[in-house]
C-alpha cells in the first residue's frame, strides 16, 4: 500500500522478500538552467545578397545527474582498469539518486547567405557548426533507466563530460523557392535540401564490467592489437577497418569515451507547394508537401542512419 509519508516507509521486511529499489533526491536539487550568450552580424552584400554570421555559447549552470547510492567501490579493479562495485546493502537493489551537475557546454556557429529576386525567386544557404559536451543526457522517464543506460568508462560517481548525443557537428541547409501567378491564383514551389553529419553513439561491452549489476552502461575497451584477444567471426583486416570506420582507433589500450562514434551523414530533400486562393475575407492556402523526396524516387536514397536505444 502506498504511503505518502516519507518518514513512514516500511523498514522491516519478512524473510525471503526480494531486494527493493528506492528513488531518492538531493534536497538541494535545482531545476536545469544554462547561461547563454549570442553575437550576430548582418550585412548587405553585393548583387543583392544578404549575409548573416552568428555565434552562440551555452554554459551549463545546473543539469540533472543521477547516481546509485547502493553501489560502493570494492577497492579492486577489473582487468582493463575499471573500479569494481558491490551493493552497500543486500536489502536494496538500487537507490537512484537525483542530483545536479554543473558540467557541460555548447558552442554554435552559423553562416547564412540569402537573396530574393524581384521575379519571385528566393535562395538561402546555411552552414551550421556545433560543438556540444555534456556530463549527463537525462533522456528517460524513470530514475533507474536514466542511471543504468548512461554509458560510463567505469567510475560511476565521476561526472565525466564528453560529446553530447544531441550534437550535430556539421549541417548544410539549402532553400530554393519560386512564387508566380496564374490569373488570380498565387503559387509557391520550393525545395529544401539538408545535409548533416550523423548522430553520436556509444559502443558497449555487452557485459557487466564494473560489477554494478548492469551490462547496459559499460563502454567498450579497445585492445592494442588482435594479439591481445581472441578474434572470432572476422579477420584482423576487418577488425582494423571497423576501428577506422567507427572512429575507435584512437582508443587502443583504453576504454572509449561516451558517444565516441558517429553515424554516417544524412541527406534529405523536401518538396513544398502551396496555392493561395483569391478569397478576400480570409487568407486561404492549399498546401502539398513531400518529405524525403529522394527516398520516394529511390529507396536507397534519403535513408536516415541512427542507433536504437542509444
Amino acid at each position: 500500500t502506498f504511503n505518502p509519508d516519507p518518514y513512514g516507509q516500511p523498514k522491516n521486511f519478512p524473510p525471503g522478500t526480494a531486494a527493493i529499489s528506492v528513488d531518492a533526491a538531493d534536497p538541494d536539487f535545482q531545476m536545469p538552467r544554462v547561461m547563454r550568450a549570442t553575437l550576430a552580424y548582418d550585412r548587405e552584400l553585393p548583387w543583392g545578397f544578404r549575409g548573416t554570421a552568428e555565434f552562440m555559447y551555452t554554459q551549463t549552470v545546473k543539469d540533472v545527474y543521477y547516481q546509485n547510492l547502493n553501489k560502493v567501490p570494492t577497492g579492486a579493479v577489473s582487468w582493463d582498469g575499471r573500479p569494481l562495485y558491490k551493493n552497500y546493502s543486500s536489502k536494496f537493489r538500487d537507490i537512484p539518486y537525483l542530483t545536479n551537475t554543473g558540467q557541460g557546454e555548447q558552442k554554435n556557429f552559423a553562416l547564412t547567405l540569402e537573396k530574393r529576386w524581384d521575379f519571385g525567386l528566393y535562395f538561402s544557404g546555411t552552414y551550421a557548426y556545433m560543438d556540444a559536451e555534456s556530463a549527463f543526457e537525462g533522456t528517460s522517464s524513470r530514475a533507474i533507466s536514466n542511471w543504468q543506460y548512461h554509458p560510463t568508462r567505469g567510475d560511476i560517481y565521476n561526472a565525466e563530460t564528453s560529446r553530447s548525443y544531441w550534437e550535430i557537428e556539421d549541417r548544410f541547409n539549402f532553400i530554393v523557392s519560386q512564387v508566380f501567378r496564374t490569373g488570380p491564383l498565387t503559387h509557391n514551389v520550393g525545395l529544401f535540401y539538408s545535409v548533416q553529419s550523423g548522430n553520436p553513439y556509444s559502443t558497449l561491452m555487452g557485459s557487466d564490467m564494473n560489477g554494478d549489476g548492469y551490462s547496459t552502461n559499460d563502454l567498450v575497451y579497445i585492445p592494442n592489437s588482435t594479439d591481445d584477444f581472441i578474434l572470432q567471426g572476422a579477420t584482423p583486416e576487418q577488425w582494423e577497418k571497423f576501428l577506422d570506420w567507427s572512429g575507435l582507433d584512437a582508443y587502443r589500450g583504453d576504454v572509449i569515451k561516451r558517444n565516441a562514434s558517429v553515424t554516417p551523414w544524412n541527406r534529405s530533400l523536401d518538396f513544398h507547394y502551396d496555392l493561395e486562393l483569391p478569397i478576400k475575407v480570409v487568407r486561404t492556402q492549399v498546401t502539398f508537401d513531400v518529405l524525403n523526396l529522394l527516398n520516394l524516387i529511390d529507396k536507397d536514397k534519403g535513408a536516415v542512419w541512427y542507433v536504437s536505444n542509444n
